[in-house]
């Protein structure tokens, strides 16, 4: 059953076991709590990277920004998208059964 009450950790674990099943490299770029209280992502570069980048031979690169609930990317993380043109997506819970159907699809 999904769910819109999903974690954002339980769902970006969901994805990724979603990708290494159709064989798709992974990475997820995760906050750090910093040691007073602030949150931080420690990469270089413009800010508002998506959550994960999958990349396969077959497919090239995607970059997802992950949301649940009614949380809306960032004026950043749109930008990001928006660069990003066919290959950026933003993916919620309720997308699960689509997300399944790309990354699990055959090569062509």
């Amino acid at each position: 059953m999904i769910t819109t009450r999903m974690p954002e950790q339980e769902f970006t674990t969901q994805v990724l076991e979603i990708a290494k099943w159709g064989k798709w490299l992974a990475v997820h770029i995760r906050n750090i709590q910093l040691a007073n209280g602030t949150y931080t992502v420690p990469y270089q570069g413009d800010s508002g990277l998506g959550d994960l980048i999958l990349a396969r031979a077959d497919r090239g690169v995607l970059m997802i920004e992950l949301k649940v609930g009614r949380n809306k990317p960032t004026v950043k993380q749109q930008a990001w998208l928006d660069a990003a043109g066919a290959d950026g997506r933003l993916w919620y819970p309720e997308n699960l059964d689509a997300i399944r159907a790309e990354l699990l699809g055959r090569p062509t």
